[in-house]
């Protein structure tokens, strides 16, 4: 497969710096089982495509398809799904599994990395470096820590980051209809904990989005509905209450803001995914 004509790949991490790559790495196929805990459900692990069959467990990589699944043992009350949008959760790269990762990355076409994770943290490597070094780089500012079993802060800064994640995913489907992304790629470390958080989110905010703020949510459901797609999503009491918090604050934001719409007419405008914007401030306020 020629990687010249492969679209460009964004990679967004929570230092929220945006690098746009060209073509893909080229590696060679040398696929390693990792030895961490396996972290995946086997009906909905990524398999790898185009490997060696002699070879035992050459399709493997501690990756899941994430997606509503609202089925009658989990999320009957949950409702139908309100984004269409597919994710993939996945730990982060060790040095044997960089290959494999780029593979995946290319197999399923996905346009757009999260990455909620530091290379290192507290001295212990989370993640080996699988980007190449970037020319074109896009900052649209900075968390200042997300931290491994923890939460950030303020969920005003991980909202606007999220905006930014689906604006960008967004604007590939216009640019390219004929060859749409693919579903959004998410890792942290283990690829449960932060990455859970931030995908629960996306997608609480997707169902309001659909049926208004005045709809009902069940975030414990929802996280039971993610759980059972890969094992340990949202791993801590801190992360699940973050995600209220985050649910809170983005409800908190439309409400005020719609109200200024209200208030002052034309001087503020509201944006395609429902929020208020005005010229001179933040989509989501930071405490």
């Amino acid at each position: 497969m020629g990687t010249s004509q492969r679209p460009a790949t964004s990679r967004y991490s929570f230092e929220l710096s945006l690098g746009v790559f060209g073509a893909l790495p080229s590696f060679s196929k040398s696929h390693v089982i990792s030895g961490q805990c396996s972290l995946h459900v086997d009906d909905t692990r990524v398999k790898l495509k185009e490997v060696d069959p002699n070879v035992p467990g050459a399709d493997y990589i501690n990756a899941n398809y994430i997606k509503w699944k609202a089925d009658e043992s989990i999320g009957a009350e949950l409702g139908s799904d309100p984004s269409g949008k597919v994710y993939i959760a996945t730990q982060g790269c060790l040095p044997s599994t960089i290959a494999d990762f780029w593979q995946m990355v290319w197999q399923e076409n996905c346009r757009v990395i999260v990455m909620t994770t530091k290379e290192t943290e507290r001295g212990k490597n989370k993640c080996a470096k699988y980007w190449p070094d970037q020319t074109c780089t896009k900052e649209y500012g900075k968390i200042k820590a997300w931290p491994d079993h923890g939460v950030p802060s303020d969920p005003g800064c991980v909202l606007n980051f999220l905006h930014e994640v689906n604006k960008r995913q967004d604007s590939l489907q216009q640019e390219t209809p004929h060859q749409p992304p693919g579903a959004i790629l998410v890792h942290c470390s283990a690829g449960i904990g932060r990455t859970g958080t931030f995908i629960v989110i996306d997608m609480i905010l997707d169902q309001l989005k659909k049926h208004g703020l005045d709809c009902e949510i069940d975030i414990q459901r929802t996280i039971q509905m993610v759980r059972s797609q890969r094992w340990g999503m949202v791993q801590t009491e801190a992360q699940y209450k973050f995600v209220y918090l985050a649910v809170q604050h983005h409800i908190e934001t439309i409400t005020e803001r719609m109200k200024a719409e209200q208030a002052f007419g034309n001087q503020f405008q509201t944006t395609s995914d429902g929020l208020i914007a005005c010229s001179n401030s933040l989509k989501y306020p930071i405490r």
